[in-house]
């Protein structure tokens, strides 16, 4: 495997946790927009509808007020005892009420008092009327008689017609007393009732909130959680990772018999292990272990290497004779931690020519 598909799997898995952070991000902004969303349309229904029960009850108390001020007016000129304000609240005007039949009882049974007095004097006046008219008679002529009993008979009309007039008028007040009463308890169930039920919205619309709010919060706990699961999971990838890619820059006329190749600089190399001194790989970690190698031949002779592994030949590779000439091989082997790997020259010969240009050394640990 060489350095650009190294770096080029850096890069993807890069991007990847990029990509992941993005959609994280994306997930916890249309989250939060919804929120907001459905929050601020909630509270724009509750303000409406505060704002036209509100209204509604202006309107019957307006209403109230204006058919008591007409009921006061009414009573005004018959009883002057009822000459109270009413209050603007439903209690007040129900105290007022209560106070104000109390007062128009008690005028009743003062006005039918007084109404039988009079007429109990009426009829002591005619009676004794009556006496005088009987001792009169004897002196008076049958005209005369005539005409005092149709002045007694007006006197008596007039007032029994005032007195029906009367009580009439006392029916008529404390019929209009029973309906305004009755008004008033209807007026106060129905406002009752708006009353609970404007609390049973709120209170509803209270619990959605609450609701969205657990969510919200549950779909953070989650995200936190696989996050978290992630980010444990990149730290424990990484604290695994062990590659290196490493290439020949010194220039030797020839190589000997079992000689080992030390590819002096290193291209890239996570968790350690290899050695640009002395061109041995030592395991950090146990584990299985890929490695692949490459060799350019000169035109002096052939390039024949081999992979080592604990001292054992893992893999061959020969780069015959003649300039640019390359070859390569791929090994993959288990090294527990501290086993050694490394390129060596084969014993065939006593001399192979090996050009730096595109020798190279790469290892990675895959499981």
């Amino acid at each position: 495997m060489s350095a650009s598909n190294i770096d080029a799997d850096k890069n993807q898995e890069e991007k990847s946790q990029s990509l992941i952070n993005d959609k994280i991000k994306n997930v916890q902004d249309i989250s939060e927009s919804l929120i907001n969303t459905e929050m601020k349309r909630q509270s724009v229904i509750a303000q409406k509808m505060l704002y036209t029960e509100k209204k509604h009850l202006r309107e019957i108390v307006q209403k109230f007020e204006d058919k008591f001020a007409k009921f006061e007016s009414d009573m005004k000129s018959q009883m002057t005892l009822m000459n109270v304000s009413l209050d603007n609240s439903v209690d007040s005007l129900e105290q007022s009420m209560t106070k104000h039949k109390i007062e128009t009882n008690t005028s009743l049974v003062l006005m039918n008092t007084d109404l039988q007095y009079m007429m109990n004097e009426t009829d002591l006046q005619i009676e004794t009327m009556n006496v005088e008219f009987r001792n009169m008679m004897e002196d008076s002529d049958m005209i005369m008689k005539n005409k005092t009993d149709i002045k007694l008979n007006e006197v008596r009309q007039e007032l029994e017609d005032k007195s029906k007039k009367s009580l009439d008028k006392i029916r008529e007040v404390q019929t209009s007393l029973t309906r305004t009463s009755l008004d008033l308890q209807t007026a106060k169930s129905g406002i009752n009732s708006r009353l609970n039920n404007a609390e049973s919205r709120l209170s509803s619309m209270s619990s959605k909130f609450t609701s969205l709010e657990r969510e919200q919060g549950s779909q953070e706990d989650n995200f936190d959680y696989r996050i978290s699961q992630l980010s444990s999971r990149i730290s424990k990838e990484e604290a695994r990772k062990v590659a290196f890619s490493a290439s020949l820059d010194t220039k030797q006329s020839y190589y000997g018999k079992n000689e080992r190749i030390v590819f002096d600089e290193v291209i890239y190399s996570h968790g350690g292990g290899y050695s640009s001194s002395t061109g041995i790989f030592t395991a950090p970690k146990s584990g299985t272990y890929l490695f692949t190698y490459n060799i350019q031949s000169t035109g002096d002779g052939i390039a024949h290497v081999l992979l080592m592994v604990r001292g054992y030949i893992k893999a061959r590779a020969i780069a015959a004779e003649g300039t640019n000439e390359t070859g390569g091989n791929v090994g993959i082997a288990y090294l527990w931690s501290g086993d050694k790997a490394w390129i060596e020259t084969s014993s065939l010969k006593d001399k192979y020519y090996i050009y730096p240009y595109r020798t190279t050394f790469n290892g990675i640990l895959i499981d």
